[in-house]
């Protein structure tokens, strides 16, 4: 008989915090603001704790500040935003 080992690395191997986002006030009543710092292209998707893209309404206020109106409820929902090779994702309490 042989016996291989295999090293099988689970999870994120480093977390990179950014400040080129916020999203405000977290909690929420379903209405809440998005702010870059600067306006380079990102791609903006909500889901839900199933992983379901949730549709939403988004205001242009600025050219760097957008509301954002999810219409799905209560509940916790992930904002997820795709810039360039880096994703970022902010967890949002609907109350």
């Amino acid at each position: 008989t042989s016996q291989s080992c295999q090293t099988i690395t689970l999870g994120v191997k480093s977390v990179n915090k950014t400040s080129d986002f916020s999203i405000y006030p977290n909690p929420n009543s379903g209405t809440f603001t998005f702010q870059t710092q600067n306006s380079s292209d990102y791609q903006l998707k909500i889901f839900d704790l199933l992983g379901k893209e949730i549709p939403f309404t988004l205001t242009q206020i600025n050219q760097n500040t957008k509301t954002i109106q999810i219409p799905a409820g209560k509940g916790i929902y992930f904002v997820k935003i795709k810039s360039g090779n880096d994703v970022f994702v902010q967890r949002v309490l609907v109350y």
